[in-house]
């Protein structure tokens, strides 16, 4: 079974307020559709590199982030298009879907809210080439 690989960005969130807030929460906005596509958020390698760079090797699954007042904190989007079944009859050879920020579910003291977030580059994930799906 063929399966695209995956694509990812990684992006920084940083408290601009005066107390501390948890970020516990993160999706996608985009034409999204999860039958089709997946979008993941995870964490950067512990120690790894900051939200300019992104590697796969060593992402850990989204855990809610504590942050301080004017701290800041790496997240990154694994994504990838589902298999060839789930995509037959929906999309053709180079038609992909596009997120351009990510929703935030925030928690400040006792009161949660979503927020968009731009990203600064948007992610695309597209369809297996022509010929790549039996």
């Amino acid at each position: 079974m063929f399966r695209a690989p995956p694509v990812g960005l990684g992006f920084s969130v940083r408290n601009k307020g005066p107390v501390p807030l948890t970020i516990v929460a993160v999706k996608g906005l985009g034409s999204e559709s999860a039958a089709l596509a997946e979008l993941n958020p995870v964490l950067p390698p512990a120690g790894g590199p900051g939200a300019g760079t992104f590697a796969f090797e060593g992402v850990r699954p989204f855990q809610p982030i504590d942050l301080a007042p004017g701290q800041d904190a790496a997240i990154q989007f694994v994504g990838q298009m589902r298999s060839c079944d789930a995509v037959r009859g929906h999309w053709s050879p180079g038609i992909g879907m596009r997120f351009e920020s990510a929703r935030l579910t925030v928690r400040v003291l006792a009161m949660s809210s979503e927020i968009a977030v731009p990203l600064q580059q948007a992610l695309q994930i597209n369809s297996p080439a022509a010929g790549a799906c039996p």
